[in-house]
């Protein structure tokens, strides 16, 4: 959960992450000690960032809230982000509806994920949104945008703080991270179309596979809530260096790999096979408790 430290006064503070859950009737729970100095909740929910200068001198990544979050990171977010009437001008010049599915996804899966389509004759551009909560409002910041078949770049805030494509505060019975929008499109698609009951949350780093261990760091809390936590990274070198890294961080009890038939989800669809990509990422993925991971008691232990 990102704080726009801002909004704070130095001393006791409301607590955004513990009033969301009902408590900190008083609104003094968060301790804020100054600009790069950090902040500390005396509730239960655990949120804390650490000063400037000790992630600087440590670098340590921590759990929850302790996390690789710094001025810098806060300051491209001040400076880069989108005003309202840039994303208005976005808007204006792209559509939330396309004529026929993109890469076999239909266009409602991808209006229902905040995408916006630039076409311009054969050309066609995806945007999806990068959002921020600011004072308990939810904000547009930045666009991914992939350029067809495969140009990416950006406009505006594109980064950590900006938390998981798809994130919401919802905690679900089984987490699944995949490698990227188009994967994340037809995630969503093919398990929609499975006809059974499900409890999932779908997700992906807005930096690529490779930095989704540490989305995850950022996002600790939340992730760990998950009961079970799928990752389904690309079935190709990169995707296996990238799914290592989310070894070290996840508890080895809770972490599972999907059983892929092909290189990506997307493919699924390319080969006519959507109806299988529920039983590769949610019903059947591959137990990790065997790899020998330390739990997250451990790793947690290990931080402190």
């Amino acid at each position: 959960m990102y704080i726009d430290e801002s909004t704070l006064e130095e001393g006791h503070n409301p607590c955004p992450k513990c009033q969301a859950q009902g408590k900190d009737t008083a609104g003094d729970n968060l301790m804020y000690y100054g600009e790069g100095q950090g902040y500390f909740c005396f509730g239960s929910c655990g949120l804390v960032k650490c000063s400037d200068e000790y992630l600087d001198e440590t670098k340590v990544v921590t759990k929850g809230e302790r996390s690789l979050i710094t001025s810098k990171d806060t300051d491209n977010l001040k400076n880069k982000a989108l005003t309202p009437e840039q994303v208005q001008e976005i808007e204006a010049k792209t559509v939330t509806k396309i004529p026929k599915p993109y890469r076999g996804v239909p266009s409602e899966v991808y209006e229902a994920l905040g995408v916006r389509w630039e076409i311009d004759g054969s050309n066609v551009s995806m945007y999806y949104p990068i959002t921020v909560t600011e004072d308990g409002n939810e904000r547009v910041v930045g666009y991914k945008i992939r350029k067809h078949p495969k140009e990416f770049y950006s406009v505006g805030y594109v980064g950590k703080l900006g938390g998981f494509l798809n994130q919401s505060n919802a905690v679900a019975d089984t987490l699944i991270l995949v490698s990227g929008e188009v994967d994340l499109a037809s995630a969503v698609y093919g398990l929609e179309l499975d006809k059974y009951r499900k409890s999932y949350n779908v997700v992906s780093s807005p930096l690529g596979e490779d930095s989704t261990a540490t989305m995850i760091k950022l996002n600790y809390d939340w992730v760990n809530a998950h009961k079970k936590i799928v990752a389904c990274m690309d079935n190709d070198v990169a995707g296996e260096k990238a799914f290592e890294k989310i070894k070290e961080v996840i508890d080895a009890d809770k972490l599972f790999k999907a059983n892929l038939e092909f290189n990506d989800l997307n493919e699924y669809l390319k080969n006519g096979k959507a109806e299988d990509i529920a039983k590769s990422i949610y019903w059947s993925p591959v137990p990790c408790k065997t790899f020998g991971i330390a739990g997250s008691g451990d790793i947690y232990n290990e931080i402190v």
